[in-house]
């Protein structure tokens, strides 16, 4: 009996749906919400209702819960956009990382989908759209962060470094309204000391610099949640 279940359960997944066709059926869905986080983009300079943020929800140890997602201004006209290491605006840009599921989704039913060939038809296309429904559904708020101003630390001598800050706004809006419900500054600062690992070719100059930034980023990540928290939202991090 048990050999006849596991078959018959091999027979649905083969039959179930790909993710090629469940993107397809999502881009309709997809598509007001890509409008909605462009117009956002003229709202940035809106006055602050200051409002509690209580209906923010954000579990970084459960993708599954969140009412929020955090952006770059960026990002909001192009979704597909990334920061990488090896990228010179990587130093210039302060990427939240934690635009969760619905950044994945947007993503995923963008003019740009990074889905390999193998994943597009990947019978994972009742799951896929679940989660990028329940991320359209649950998505109530939008934090965009933006990069005012980054300073570069600058190494002085071997292991000593000088200068090295992050300014960051931050514009909490009311995703359905586009009210903008809460707005403060961020200020990131680097770790006075760093560990930095530099493989064999690398520059340890380039590489000490990058991991100096990197630390910047970290503190001014947690003082941005930190903000949030004491604005009413519900944060938990891993």
């Amino acid at each position: 009996m048990k050999r006849c279940v596991a078959v018959v359960a091999l027979l649905l997944a083969a039959c179930g749906k790909t993710n090629a066709a469940a993107i397809e059926e999502l881009k309709p869905r997809y598509e007001p919400i890509r409008k909605s986080l462009a117009s956002l983009a003229g709202h940035l300079s809106d006055p602050a209702v200051e409002a509690p943020l209580k209906s923010i929800v954000f579990d970084e140890r459960n993708d599954a819960v969140g009412t929020v997602t955090f952006l770059m201004p960026e990002q909001l006209k192009d979704p597909d956009l990334s920061v990488r290491r090896d990228d010179e605006a990587y130093v210039k840009h302060f990427d939240p990382i934690a635009g969760g599921d619905l950044l994945f989704c947007l993503q995923w039913t963008g003019p740009r989908n990074p889905m390999g060939e193998s994943a597009m038809s990947s019978r994972n296309g009742d799951s896929l759209k679940a989660k990028c429904e329940r991320a359209a559904a649950e998505t109530k708020s939008v934090v965009v962060v933006e990069t005012v101003s980054s300073v570069v630390p600058t190494l002085v001598s071997d292991g000593q470094f000088v200068g090295g800050s992050a300014d960051l706004r931050v514009t909490v809006f009311d995703f359905a309204t586009q009210r903008v419900t809460s707005r403060f500054e961020v200020h990131g600062q680097p770790d006075q000391v760093v560990n930095v690992r530099v493989k064999p070719g690398e520059s340890k100059a380039v590489e000490a610099a990058l991991s100096v930034h990197s630390s910047m980023w970290v503190d001014a990540r947690k003082k941005l949640f930190d903000g949030l928290k004491q604005r009413g939202a519900s944060i938990t991090l891993r």
